[in-house]
């Protein structure tokens, strides 16, 4: 096993509400690297999170409107696609907004990283707000591509997120890596 202390990083579009400023916070005022890409060059961050041009993981700014769930355009599922092209430009763990960072994590999981839900039928699936897979993994590579081919295709919310990636991350036998849904 190899411990990985994290630098993370999320996706922000337009402007922050105080929750998402709140949590964000949390990951300096612990010690933590934390980042958030956005397109808007004026978008205001909590002191110590840094800023980080969207452009640089996906210059196509249009994408946020293709991804469709549900009949509607969703930045939700945009933000599945993201965090993949995320991990395998940088190698930072995606955490999403809404997560509040009580102590300096460092896991020992071989620089993955990703924790267990219970979805509302008692499926167990891989939870996507805390991820880390390494860049060279195929199973990113796969997500990637599966994410890809859903530009423009209307699916159900959370297709390119937990659906798909709990089934693959089972078929390359990283479910073992799965954290309990109490650490993330």
């Amino acid at each position: 096993m190899t411990v990985v202390d994290c630098e993370f990083a999320s996706f922000w579009h337009g402007q922050l509400n105080p929750f998402a400023y709140a949590c964000l916070s949390s990951f300096p005022q612990a010690g933590v690297s934390m980042r958030v890409y956005s397109y808007d060059p004026h978008l205001e961050l909590p002191p110590g999170v840094r800023r980080e041009d969207a452009r640089t993981i996906c210059p196509d700014e249009s994408l946020i409107r293709r991804f469709i769930a549900n009949g509607k355009s969703s930045i939700a599922t945009f933000a599945d696609f993201f965090r993949y092209r995320m991990m395998h430009e940088t190698g930072f763990c995606w955490i999403d907004t809404d997560m509040l960072c009580l102590q300096r994590p460092a896991f020992d999981n071989d620089g993955f990283v990703f924790c267990r839900q219970a979805d509302a039928v008692g499926t167990s699936l891989v939870n996507n707000a805390v991820l880390r897979l390494p860049p060279a993994s195929p199973a990113l590579t796969e997500l990637i591509a599966a994410a890809e081919a859903a530009i423009d295709v209307d699916q159900r919310w959370g297709a390119i997120g937990p659906f798909l990636l709990t089934p693959v991350l089972a078929k390359h036998g990283l479910t073992h890596y799965a954290l309990d849904s109490h650490v993330c």
